[in-house]
């Protein structure tokens, strides 16, 4: 990067920029200053953009405007670079091109030192203009060679799908052939990145010599690619090629020349020096995502992730140590298309350069041995090998530590026998530390798909001791191996490892193989059936972690509350410092998502492994809230620094700032007790945190203590609902006594069950509700049945409590009766506590304290399982007199035939404005001036993310 004073404006004499910023094959950069209090300079700065410099023919798309401290106006020359070096006050916002022009920080000024301002700089390299357009080019080019493919034979389509290790049918070909035409364009694009340092023609001499204009003949790419690989870059290069030479001469042909033409596009609009690029395209295309669940990281999100964790190092690292920044560690299991290697990589690099470094001098060793990836999917680990190596694609390296692993059966080279079930990156968890590595390298030729490979013992292998990452990053995959209703429609008995078409024998064997890796784990494990695969990942995460490494994952929402993620909560907790949780109170399909495509919550989560076996009792968990993920790089680093930031007493919410614009805030708590991730409005979590405790602390008035203990203090849990009515998933056994029927008109059931919601019918808008359905016992198992009947009671619990439409946190039946999958019974000590239980968790705050404790991974949706229903905060019925527990059920008997609204209508719901008042105000005896303070938060609940689900009926719709 290199700025200049520079008067070569064209046609615009009079617009002269104060600095122009060159970065190499990117756009123009110009930077406006002025000394405080800088009335013009946002002025001057929009009048830069759109700008034509005589250097290169782009017009200016971004300005950056710079405030510089007063004091340094009349400084002496020889002390003005100093004093600017140590300067932390200086102040700068970001105007791009737009109608009209885009301002970052929306109001305001972002503040900081050169060192920020110059992290600003390198993120504003590449337009999101020209990213649109470079992914919409390749999109379109892909797709135009799909005729080529639909007039292959079915023999030259399999030999693609082949060199791609993809499954392949009728319903997926199409995505096939996109894959292959897209990695064969990333192969011409780095071909032009690399042709300035080789001896090798450029993608317009190839197109010259050729003698068609419609075609790029195969041999002209074949002999260019084959200089490329004497010299290097055999993982960039392997996979394009072998698609190229699976082809047919013509369509080979072809399809060279349209995605050469789309590489000479891309690479004209700066695509070399966008790494992610190719990743998000690769994202829309991975056919197995439905069962991979191969969600990848949004650029944004990767760059607030990687900065987070690198942050950590600062003031540990010396970064202007070549050798140790050569001997740094960084790993991603579950790598995909690189994007999350590559924004560690990035930001490692500006540190080296920030600290007086020059990254070239590390580049060779950090792909070669810093940098360590692996990944189911060929096509993704050839897309990671090429972005860590586009950072300076005229630097060769060695070897490549982007591995290429097994998934499924491997077998020996000629043996009809099947051999072990493997489990990609999840087989370093066993104690030989390794597994079969697939990837090509330069110094010896290997197999690139499983049935090809030589003997296991002479394979080439990942290994990876314990302790020895110092930072482990990954978006691991979500996939879980129980229920799925989806999956067992269509035939798939463990979703986990139904990719690349794996029998179900395989499935099985595959999951029997996870069970044995994590078995084997001593001491605390996070890994769980029902968590999923992703649970797995941290425990590999951790494992792999050097004590004072660092972890930086994405994981699902359900990791902060969910009762099969408190072992990774365990293990965060006991054995982690400097833990920071990052979460999304947004609403949205995607929006609450720091990857793309999931339709599901998911959190950052950043951790020091603990130096000590275990850490400081005294050291708290960060949760810091954003309103909405960041859209860019730059916005990413700059909500990196903010979350950062020096936070006050414990417990204390800090709003987090970009220039004026309010974007989060941030507050320390504990793991125990409701989670304050996610949650808009900061009093309304230091509500929920407060009833946990014993006290109700409403806005605008002192706090009020109340008799408030866990739901499973009060008594016990019933049966899940497998245990009713369930087939074992794995044996296909019956498990449930109980066969479901409905219930005969007119006729009185034996055996009741209240199992389904049915918000829509309106039986489930009062207090009191019907049974729904009947159990007829099954043949030879009464006794089991009149066992599982000993559970009956009034009191069920809205396990999945769907806020935005159900009114109901908990109901009463007028008789004992079984309690299903969406309606779980709860057996209390004393069957008089029944209706003060169901009336308090109608209640408001009620409400409010079964929502916080619950997890909160679809919009809309608080939910619990039945072994975490007793986590709940309640009235502590133990502590109410024998008059108040009476008019509690006087109160349940009044209200039992009156509608409730659903929960996220509170705030306009009259009869909950009746049932808070009576609870609170005759049965609890609190003054009537806490109702004007309780409507306040009622109205502050009904407007967060997570409670509204974007319906219309919130408090304020826009």
């Amino acid at each position: 990067m290199r700025a200049e004073q520079t008067g070569r404006v064209v046609g615009h004499a009079g617009r002269r920029p104060d600095l122009t910023i060159d970065i190499p094959r990117a756009a123009p950069l110009v930077i406006e200053t002025e000394f405080e209090p800088a009335r013009t300079v946002e002025d001057d700065a929009r009048l830069r953009l759109g700008i034509s410099l005589e250097a290169t023919p782009d017009p200016v798309e971004t300005v950056v405007a710079v405030i510089l401290p007063g004091r340094l106006r009349n400084a002496p020359a020889g002390d003005v670079h100093p004093a600017l070096v140590v300067a932390d006050d200086l102040r700068w916002a970001v105007l791009r091109e737009g109608q009209p022009p885009i301002r970052l920080p929306e109001s305001g000024w972002v503040s900081g030192g050169l060192r920020e301002l110059a992290d600003t700089l390198e993120t504003l390299a590449v337009s999101p203009r020209r990213l649109d357009e470079a992914v919409e080019t390749l999109e379109q080019a892909a797709d135009s060679t799909v005729g080529v493919f639909r007039w292959l034979s079915p023999m030259d389509k399999q030999r693609v799908a082949d060199a791609l290790r993809q499954e392949m049918d009728e319903t997926t070909e199409h995505q096939t052939w996109r894959m292959a035409a897209s990695v064969v364009a990333n192969a011409f694009l780095f071909q032009d990145a690399v042709a300035s340092h080789l001896a090798v023609p450029r993608i317009s001499e190839l197109r010259a010599e050729s003698a068609y204009e419609d075609r790029v003949h195969r041999g002209l790419v074949l002999d260019a690619w084959d200089q490329i690989l004497q010299v290097n870059y055999l993982p960039i290069f392997d996979i394009a090629r072998r698609i190229v030479v699976s082809l047919p001469s013509d369509e080979a042909s072809v399809m060279c020349h349209l995605m050469a033409a789309a590489a000479e596009n891309l690479q004209r609009a700066g695509a070399n020096q966008v790494q992610d690029m190719t990743g998000q395209m690769f994202g829309r295309m991975i056919v197995d995502r439905k069962f991979l669940a191969t969600f990848y990281t949004l650029p944004s999100s990767a760059a607030l992730l990687a900065e987070l964790a690198l942050r950590r190092f600062d003031g540990v690292m010396n970064w202007g140590d070549l050798d140790a920044v050569a001997n740094l560690r960084i790993a991603d299991f579950a790598c995909g298309t690189g994007v999350l290697l590559s924004a560690a990589y990035r930001r490692v690099s500006a540190r080296v350069r920030r600290a007086g470094g020059d990254d070239t001098e590390v580049h060779s060793a950090m792909v070669e041995d810093s940098l360590i990836g692996a990944d189911v999917m060929p096509a993704a680990a050839h897309l990671t090998a090429t972005m860590l190596a586009s950072s300076h694609p005229g630097l060769g390296f060695g070897r490549c530590g982007i591995h290429l692993v097994p998934y499924g059966r491997v077998q020996s080279n000629g043996s009809h026998k099947p051999g072990p079930a493997v489990i990609g990156s999840l087989e370093l968890l066993g104690e030989k530390a390794h597994v079969l590595s697939l990837m090509v390298r330069p110094v010896e030729r290997l197999a690139g798909s499983a049935d090809e490979l030589d003997d296991a013992a002479t394979a080439p292998q990942m290994e990876l001791g314990d302790n020895t990452l110092d930072l482990c990053i990954m978006n691991p995959p979500f996939t879980r191996p129980t229920s799925h209703e989806t999956a067992r429609a269509a035939g798939v008995p463990v979703p986990s490892f139904a990719g690349f078409g794996n029998s179900a024998t395989d499935q099985q064997a595959m999951s029997k193989r996870l069970r044995q890796l994590s078995q084997a784990i001593s001491g605390a494990r996070a890994g769980h059936g029902n968590a999923g695969m992703a649970s797995n990942f941290v425990d590999l995460a951790f494992a792999k972690t050097k004590p004072g490494g660092v972890m930086a994952l994405v994981l699902p929402f359900a990791v902060t509350t969910g009762g099969s993620w408190k072992g990774a909560r365990d293990l965060l907790d006991r054995f982690c410092d400097d833990v920071t949780f990052v979460g999304l109170a947004t609403h949205g399909g995607t929006d609450r998502a720091f990857s793309a495509d999931t339709g599901m919550a998911e959190v950052l989560v950043v951790a020091r492994k603990s130096p000590t076996r275990k850490r400081s009792v005294a050291s708290a968990v960060t949760w810091a809230t954003l309103r909405e993920r960041p859209a860019s790089a730059t916005e990413a680093v700059w909500t990196a620094h903010a979350i950062d930031s020096p936070l006050g007493r414990r417990s204390e919410a800090r709003f987090l700032r970009l220039g004026e614009q309010q974007i989060g805030h941030v507050q320390r708590g504990e793991f125990d007790g409701p989670m304050l991730l996610a949650v808009e409005e900061p009093e309304v979590a230091a509500c929920a945190e407060a009833l946990s405790g014993g006290s109700l602390e409403l806005p605008r008035h002192s706090a009020i203590p109340l008799p408030i203990c866990r739901l499973s203090e009060l008594g016990r849990h019933g049966p899940v609902d497998r245990d009713i009515d369930g087939v074992d998933a794995k044996t296909g056994e019956v498990r449930g006594p109980f066969e479901r029927v409905p219930i005969a008109s007119s006729r009185t059931p034996s055996y009741p069950i209240l199992w389904g919601h049915d918000a829509a019918s309106g039986r489930e808008s009062q207090l009191e509700v019907e049974p729904d359905c009947a159990g007829r016992i099954r043949p030879g198992m009464r006794v089991r049945a009149l066992h599982v009947w000993q559970s009956a009671a009034r009191l069920h619990v809205n396990r999945y409590h769907q806020i935005n439409s159900q009114p109901l946190g908990a109901c009463l039946t007028r008789e004992p009766v079984l309690g299903g999958q969406a309606w779980p019974t709860f057996l209390l000590d004393d069957t008089k506590w029944e209706s003060a239980v169901a009336v308090w968790l109608n209640t408001t705050p009620g409400l409010l304290a079964r929502w916080a404790v619950s997890t909160r991974q679809q919009q809309g949706r608080a939910s619990l399982t039945v072994t975490t229903l007793g986590k709940i905060p309640v009235v502590d019925a133990r502590q109410l007199s024998g008059e108040q527990i009476t008019e509690f059920q006087d109160l349940a008997q009044r209200l039992r035939d009156r509608t409730l609204l659903p929960a996220n209508e509170a705030y306009r719901d009259t009869v909950r404005s009746e049932l808070d008042r009576a609870v609170l105000g005759d049965i609890m005896g609190m003054p009537t001036s806490v109702f004007e303070s309780l409507g306040l938060l009622t109205k502050q609940w009904c407007e967060e993310p997570s409670v509204h689900g974007g319906k219309a009926t919130r408090p304020h719709p826009s």
